[in-house]
């Protein structure tokens, strides 16, 4: 195959890919440049292109994707923090899966910071897009999302009193069925442990715990340092606790951690401190930290992730429609969500 019919092929993909779909056609000099090819041997790929009507000319005489070029397979971004969770890409994976059954192409995009264009330029660009937040999301955000000329749903953040659709698979009511393991197993002093930014879903995890403290009549120890955005929440957690213990200010015989991550941390904080999880200390946490808890040793006791393709199916069967009406309720989460009981919690022995 000639090279130019090499690189029009790999410019294809490309598109299909919608790689291009959060940034320009490259200029032919930028091509050529980033190929390593002569301008001549990129002329005559891009003009196969244009003949084809994959690519078309400008007014402006800029070379750009040919939005009209009529396609049945739609083209989804999943819109990520730049330092996304395992979780994300557990979602990922499924909405790939579950996207290339329907003939469609996935896309992971990411975004380092709330001000970041790539936002925006998703929202435009792509077919639809599923946005997983950073934090709480703030208002000019919302209203970017609003205004999307695209369909969009918000994973694992409640946007429906902005009428946004959403999905939540880390729901909370499961929390005080994990918290009454510790209970019946003899605990009186439960801490709270967060290194999450608090958002919507994190701030819901702690007023949890708070109130099943006061109504078990159980003493409870709140201890919180944010990492902050796109850093590392194990990292942070194994610090946090290293300090605490090192000054020997935690007041509990359990701990509840708000993620999974955090839990990862605070047990290796507590082996270097001669402390055995699930024997002198439980920990319990209100994820599986995208499957792994069990996996951990110990293992983690934590509310487990439900399966998620019959929800993912709601939004993709949404995004068929191109938009419009919503079916149902735009807050869609699980009713009902499983418990895993681990190593990590156990009888009172301190």
């Amino acid at each position: 195959m000639a090279r130019y019919a090499q690189i029009a092929k790999a410019l294809h993909t490309r598109i299909r890919h919608g790689d291009y779909r959060v940034r320009e056609f490259p200029s032919l000099s930028e091509l050529a440049g980033e190929l390593g090819v002569n301008p001549r041997t990129i002329n005559k790929a891009v003009n196969e292109l244009l003949d084809e009507g994959v690519l078309q000319r400008l007014s402006t005489g800029r070379i750009a994707i040919n939005e009209a070029l009529p396609t049945e397979a739609r083209h989804i971004a999943l819109l990520v923090p730049a330092y996304p969770s395992i979780h994300a890409m557990l979602a990922y994976q499924a909405i790939l899966r579950l996207a290339n059954a329907r003939g469609w192409q996935v896309k992971l995009v990411n975004y380092s910071h709330w001000e970041d264009p790539t936002i925006s330029r998703s929202l435009r660009g792509f077919d639809a897009t599923i946005f997983v937040p950073a934090g709480e999301v703030p208002p000019a955000i919302i209203q970017q999302l609003k205004s999307s000329p695209r369909p969009v749903v918000v994973l694992d953040q409640d946007t429906s009193s902005d009428g946004i659709p959403c999905l939540r698979f880390a729901a909370s009511m499961a929390i005080p069925s994990l918290l009454n393991i510790l209970s019946d197993a003899g605990h009186k002093r439960v801490a709270c442990f967060n290194s999450q930014p608090v958002d919507p879903v994190i701030r819901e995890r702690i007023d949890h715990w708070a109130l099943w403290c006061k109504i078990n009549s159980v003493k409870g120890q709140l201890i919180e340092e944010h990492v902050s955005p796109f850093s590392s929440a194990i990292d942070q957690a194994y610090k946090q606790m290293s300090s605490i213990l090192d000054q020997k200010e935690l007041d509990a015989t359990a701990i509840f951690c708000t993620t999974g991550a955090a839990a990862l941390g605070v047990m290796r904080a507590l082996y270097e401190h001669g402390l055995e999880p699930g024997k002198d200390v439980a920990v319990c946490a209100a994820d599986d930290e995208a499957g792994r808890a069990p996996y951990f040793r110990p293992s983690l006791t934590c509310v487990r992730d439900p399966v998620w393709d019959p929800y993912l199916d709601v939004c993709l069967d949404w995004f068929a429609k191109d938009g419009g009406d919503w079916v149902g309720p735009l807050l869609v989460h699980p009713v009902q969500m499983p418990i895993f009981v681990g190593e990590s919690t156990g009888a009172v022995t301190l």
